[in-house]
């Protein structure tokens, strides 16, 4: 187990079971990867079935439909595991391997990965259970395939009506800033709309002045356009990810 609480205490108002159909935005950079930040919320949905440490309030309790195009099952399970979870495909979470199987990336692109997602919240809704869906690595399918803008946006809008949503993008800057050729000019604007639609939005990023021993990197709150994200404090933190999979959550001097 890590020396470190699973949810850093400054973080545990932010890991709640997001509100239904709001939708939840992890943003990250090649030298600074939002991959802790997304096995927290897992911890946190499912620590009432799975978790001995049962700190948070059972009300938070979710159940999960987990897909990445990154990504694959081990990895899923190492994360957890590194928390005291011990992550199973069960009834409380479906795992769709884009990475593996190809998902999205081939013929029927992300109608396919639709349809599959809202199969799979329609069976783990069928007792009444709440429903996350997190989409590791959507913004893939702009790079690899000849998906849209238009249809990713589409795609989360319909999931959103059936789930919260909790999604993965890059935001490096040559994407986002750049702008000269059809991927960074279709990559800012997905990253920008998808923010519009956000209640919350979440970016790890490096350290402006360099590597620094004893932090990973900072850590931006931000309210996003979309519903609900009225009283949520916006502040900058910083972070030091541990070997062992702990993770230290602290302010600037402290």
């Amino acid at each position: 187990m890590p020396s470190q609480p699973p949810i850093p205490p400054l973080l545990s108002n932010h890991f709640a079971v997001p509100p239904e159909s709001s939708l939840t935005l992890l943003t990250s950079v090649l030298g600074a990867s939002s991959n802790w930040l997304l096995v927290r919320f897992l911890y946190s949905a499912l620590i009432s079935r799975k978790a001995p440490d049962a700190s948070l309030a059972s009300d938070n309790e979710a159940k999960v439909v987990l897909v990445s195009w990154l990504r694959d099952w081990s990895f899923w399970k190492e994360g957890a595991k590194r928390l005291g979870v011990a992550l199973t495909k069960s009834s409380s979470v479906t795992f769709l391997d884009c990475l593996g199987t190809g998902l999205g990336l081939k013929d029927g692109g992300i109608e396919q990965v639709e349809g599959k997602v809202l199969d799979a919240t329609t069976e783990l809704k069928n007792d009444g259970s709440k429903v996350i869906v997190i989409l590791d690595g959507i913004d893939l399918l702009l790079a690899a395939t000849e998906t849209s803008v238009g249809e990713i946006l589409d795609c989360v809008g319909e999931l959103r009506e059936h789930a919260a949503i909790i999604l993965t993008l890059s935001a490096d800057a040559p994407l986002l800033h750049t702008r000269h050729t059809p991927l960074e000019i279709n990559h800012a604007s997905l990253v920008m709309s998808l923010s519009h639609q956000a209640r919350l939005v979440l970016g790890v990023r490096e350290l402006d002045t360099g590597v620094a021993r004893d932090v990973s990197g900072a850590l931006r709150i931000g309210r996003g356009g979309g519903d609900g994200a009225e009283g949520l404090e916006e502040k900058e933190l910083l972070y030091f990810v541990a070997g062992d999979g702990g993770v230290r959550v602290f302010e600037r001097g402290a």
